[in-house]
């Protein structure tokens, strides 16, 4: 007989790529955390991919992460992604994006992320909504994958997602 086992559930993070001279820090944080209460705030000058993004958004460009406070079904991501993409495009500056958010789910065993496009190794959900797998976890840390963006690679950050880990760990043993 098979069976089916529920997921398990994570925590949403983002990862906010933005104009700062066109929106400030504060305002990111109070629209982030209206939409997701957040335990940690993590600034990182790390951003290899800032060239790409200078490219449509222009600059000057800065990064905050978040990652939220309470757990959820990993299903609610999908909701998550829709919620950021109208974001960026209610802050459009002439048909241009001038913040980008990533928005993911930190999971005991994985770390994956929404995007709107499709590629090989990502995984259609529904809603123009996909997957990507951006680490997986072994050997008592998070590891990145061959795609996995380069500002994701950073030691920092993966130390950010393993902190955050050992959060949600706690919050999972918690729950009755």
């Amino acid at each position: 007989m098979s069976t089916l086992i529920p997921a398990t559930k994570g925590f949403l993070f983002s990862s906010i790529l933005y104009r700062a001279d066109k929106i400030s820090f504060e305002e990111i944080k109070e629209k982030w955390t209206d939409h997701c209460p957040s335990i940690l705030t993590f600034k990182h000058g790390h951003c290899p991919m800032k060239e790409y993004y200078e490219k449509e958004m222009g600059t000057p460009l800065e990064r905050v992460w978040f990652f939220a406070d309470e757990i959820q079904d990993r299903g609610q991501l999908i909701e998550d992604k829709l919620w950021a993409t109208n974001w960026e495009n209610s802050n459009l500056n002439n048909k241009k994006r001038i913040l980008n958010c990533d928005v993911g789910m930190v999971q005991l065993d994985q770390v994956v992320l929404a995007t709107g496009k499709p590629y090989s190794h990502r995984i259609y959900i529904r809603d123009g909504v996909y997957m990507e797998l951006t680490y997986q976890y072994e050997q008592g840390t998070y590891s990145p994958l061959k795609w996995t963006y380069p500002d994701y690679s950073h030691h920092d950050v993966i130390q950010t997602f393993n902190t955050s880990r050992g959060y949600l760990h706690q919050l999972l043993k918690d729950l009755p």
